[in-house]
């Protein structure tokens, strides 16, 4: 097979701490026709200096530097200047398997979107599983499922995250992030992306490493007026794409994405008094975990361990929430 150039997105802000790790398994790829776009957004640590030291050593590393417009606008410039067949994006605190690149080129043959599986890197340096149920609807394009029931169960990790994804750039040239989200926006990109696509593969092997940063966007959920905005923007892509009507739809996409931040925060330390803080002071927190809203998702097919989980966030047993996910 020809090996086509594959382009690599990383947005660069203050990534000192954990770039060069990113940089390195970028660099290492058994697959080597690659361009890598480092793109730094305004940094004040020595995030720039580190991508320009890479630069020196290695010639398929483009730097490119910018006033801070966060991370879509980041993305957005970065998209202005690939040159690949496919395109991919790695968060500048992941890292990625020596094979990623190469095995999702291989697989992409005739593909549009190609995503593999993830491992999750805790703060006190083990991995854990993330678990899709999901995906071969995806492969299938049952849009229907995965964007309306499944939303309401917290699968949003298949569809939350442009990481661990390539595009075909013919499809997508034309397809930006919207930069009046600071929060949500690979969901918002993902969901269009996937709509467009005629063909997306699935690599259920775990490729691509995602870090548990607690000072990233992701696990912030301070400000309900952006959470609102979130929802709303999945709302409308929702109701463009398949003209739903249902009055819950906004309930659903609110619990599903508390469940994603609880989920993702469920494995900090702090996590039964951070938990209890937000719930009490984020009225976006308050009104998803409505005794209302349970009874709307206890309408859907959730599995036996799902449904423990539903009863425990509901009901606030934050304990032993934290307790069941440290069980195996």
């Amino acid at each position: 097979m020809e090996k086509g150039l594959v382009s690599i997105i990383v947005p660069v802000f203050n990534a000192e701490k954990y770039l060069s790790e990113c940089v390195n398994s970028l660099i290492e790829q058994t697959y080597d026709n690659i361009e890598i776009l480092l793109i730094d957004d305004g940094s004040n640590d020595d995030s720039l200096a580190i991508c320009k030291s890479f630069e020196n050593k290695d010639k398929r590393i483009k730097v490119f530097s910018k006033e801070n417009g966060g991370v879509s606008s980041a993305r957005n410039f970065a998209l202005q200047k690939l040159t690949g067949e496919y395109f991919a994006f790695v968060d500048s605190d992941d890292y990625v398997t020596k094979d990623y690149v190469k095995k999702m080129y291989e697989f992409a043959f005739g593909g549009d979107l190609i995503a593999c599986g993830v491992l999750r890197l805790c703060q006190d340096g083990t991995t854990h599983e993330i678990v899709e149920s999901n995906l071969e609807e995806l492969e299938n394009k049952n849009l229907r499922s995965i964007f309306f029931l499944d939303s309401c169960k917290g699968l949003t990790r298949t569809l939350g995250s442009v990481w661990r994804t390539l595009f075909r750039t013919e499809k997508f040239a034309d397809l930006t992030f919207n930069e009046n989200l600071c929060l949500g926006e690979d969901c918002d990109f993902i969901f269009k992306a996937i709509l467009r696509a005629d063909i997306i593969k699935i690599i259920k092997e775990k490729m691509y490493i995602y870090r548990v940063n607690t000072d990233s966007a992701t696990h912030t959920m301070n400000d309900s007026k952006l959470l609102y905005k979130l929802t709303q923007s999945h709302k409308t892509n929702l109701e463009n794409a398949f003209s739903l009507g249902d009055e819950n739809l906004t309930a659903l996409i609110n619990y599903s994405f508390v469940l994603r931040y609880i989920m993702n925060a469920v494995y900090k330390k702090d996590f039964v008094s951070q938990i209890k803080s937000d719930v009490k002071d984020n009225e976006y927190l308050f009104n998803a975990l409505d005794k209302s809203v349970y009874k709307l998702i206890k309408k859907y097919n959730f599995s036996f361990k799902a449904k423990i989980r539903n009863y425990l966030i509901f009901h606030k047993k934050w304990r032993m929430l934290k307790a069941m996910h440290k069980l195996k």
